[in-house]
């Protein structure tokens, strides 16, 4: 009941102040710049990002592959 309520009040805060939260937060990106950026994000994320990226190349590698074998054997039809 509490989790609900507390939803519903953090929703109606949001709603309200939304443009306000999303120049506050455009501001600090700005602020940082590419650079800081990329940094932050590293350094939040640490180790993990290695795993992301890893992740990422096998992933990709397997969706691209898949979609050139089913190139290929649509070619043969």
């Amino acid at each position: 009941m509490l989790d609900r309520w507390l939803k519903e009040r953090f929703t109606e805060v949001i709603d309200r102040y939304y443009d306000r939260i999303a120049r506050f937060i455009e501001r600090g990106v700005h602020a940082f710049g590419p650079e800081g950026a990329v940094w932050l994000i590293e350094e939040h994320v640490g180790d993990d990002l290695q795993y992301i990226r890893v992740n990422g190349i096998v992933v990709g590698g397997l969706a691209g592959g898949a979609l050139y074998a089913i190139h290929l054997l649509l070619g043969l039809l």
